[in-house]
């Protein structure tokens, strides 16, 4: 392997960083760097196109690659700084070059570091130089992470339309950059996940102007979607929607091609809005919280997402029959997350008659099971007796809130002998199982089953 292509090894190496079965990817790609030259060159990189992922900062090999100026401007900070020699030494790679990633969080935070305590016409100074390092005709970033309004001027940088025209994901939390995004609106027309804090008019003049958008992550839908951004969205063919909260709905929205919904609190009439209005592609649907009740979501589900493989929902005892019906209509589905919930005047979740229905009902594909918890476990013998139900089926992948030691001690019993694979504590809100992994914007959505 040591003598192999560079072309080859760049596909290998590009690949393992998405590979989510490995525990600590980055240190493994540390490890390979050390083998010799060559797989240096092609790992360094790799692992400086997102320089902010690490845990362990770069602040001080990105401040390495400053003017001697600059490093005479801030050489007390220097001096008194644990890393000393890496800043005053030159930098093997322009390490910055590498960089896909911009984020503004991290940058206000280096900046912040390194020039909190020098005179304020110092700090401009060293901020341009900065800005420099990562914004030329250089530089090309396929990520910008937008978080404050400091920066509403980086247009006017020379090269910046250069930098910024192939970004693929753009992640705004700001609300004070017009300018910033009229000129975005422009000059960036390939964006293909938009993840944005509001509504509003900017913004849709920004994702109108995207020729290849397929992915919306909003965190605050409160107004009702006009028809501009009725048409915006149906526009755009959605294949992934995310709404943090929502309260309105429009019955004429049209997402025929949508395929991952995930809500963090919805009222069930939204949802069913939304699922009414796709074309059956609805391979995941993901939902926090609902805010009221109607018993229609879940047949509006069954009816409507026949390719369906991840269901993620909170569930109440009255719910449950109509669970059983989606069983036996969703033949795809591989794996369910129910979180117990409760409304005052509904019993709490019956376990026990859900487990029977999940036993008796699963379709053959589903073998991954996330339960929640909230207010009460089942009674032990009944899910035993889930379990033994489940004998000579796929073994189940289990993940749960349960630390009581007599259901722990079975579930091992059943890891023993095979039917259960593996059982894993959880807490709401945590991610998937490995078989979804991360939008990998070259290859599409990345399935491990």
């Amino acid at each position: 392997m040591f003598n192999l292509n560079i072309d080859i090894l760049i596909l290998i190496f590009e690949e393992l960083q998405y590979n989510k079965s490995i525990r600590n990817v980055r240190n493994t790609l540390y490890s390979c760097l050390l083998v010799n030259k060559t797989w240096c060159s092609v790992i360094i990189p790799i692992l400086w196109k997102n320089p902010w992922s690490s845990k362990k900062s770069n602040n001080n090999v990105i401040i390495s690659h400053l003017s001697n100026e600059a490093k005479k401007i801030l050489r007390n900070q220097i001096k008194n700084g644990k890393n000393a020699s890496i800043i005053l030494q030159r930098p093997l790679y322009n390490y910055v070059s590498f960089c896909k990633y911009l984020d503004f969080y991290h940058l206000d935070e280096l900046l912040f570091r390194y020039t909190r305590k020098i005179e304020r016409s110092k700090q401009c100074f060293i901020a341009d130089e900065i800005w420099k390092l990562f914004i030329n005709k250089n530089s090309k970033f396929t990520h910008l992470k937008i978080t404050s309004c400091n920066y509403d001027q980086i247009f006017l940088i020379p090269g910046a339309e250069h930098c910024f025209s192939e970004l693929k994901v753009l992640e705004y939390y700001s609300r004070d950059n017009q300018k910033l995004l009229e000129w975005l609106a422009k000059i960036s027309k390939s964006i293909k996940k938009f993840e944005v804090y509001e509504w509003n008019s900017e913004i849709k003049n920004l994702i109108e102007a995207q020729n290849n958008l397929n992915s919306i992550v909003l965190h605050k839908l409160d107004d009702k979607l006009d028809s501009y951004s009725l048409k915006i969205l149906t526009k755009h063919n959605l294949i992934s929607l995310h709404i943090k909260s929502c309260f309105n709905l429009n019955k004429h929205l049209s997402l025929p091609n949508l395929k991952f919904l995930t809500f963090e609190s919805i009222s069930t009439e939204n949802l069913v809005i939304i699922i009414e209005c796709t074309k059956g592609y609805l391979t995941e649907i993901s939902i926090n919280e609902f805010i009221g009740k109607n018993n229609r979501y879940i047949k509006s589900i069954y009816q409507n997402c026949p390719n369906l493989r991840y269901l993620k929902l909170p569930l109440i005892d009255d719910e449950v029959s109509e669970l059983e019906i989606l069983l036996t209509k969703c033949k795809c589905l591989v794996e369910l997350f129910i979180i117990e919930t409760y409304y005052g005047q509904n019993r709490l979740l019956g376990w026990d008659e859900l487990l029977e229905i999940l036993a008796k009902s699963s379709p053959t594909s589903l073998f991954k099971f996330k339960f929640y918890f909230t207010y009460e476990l089942p009674i032990l013998e009944t899910f035993k007796l889930f379990l033994d139900n489940w004998k000579g089926r796929h073994p189940i992948l289990l993940q749960t809130n349960i630390y009581d030691e007599d259901f722990l001690t079975l579930i091992k019993k059943y890891i023993d002998e095979g039917i259960v694979k593996s059982h894993n504590n959880i807490r709401v809100g945590l991610v998937y199982f490995e078989w979804i992994q991360e939008y990998n914007y070259n290859n599409g959505y990345i399935y491990t089953i």
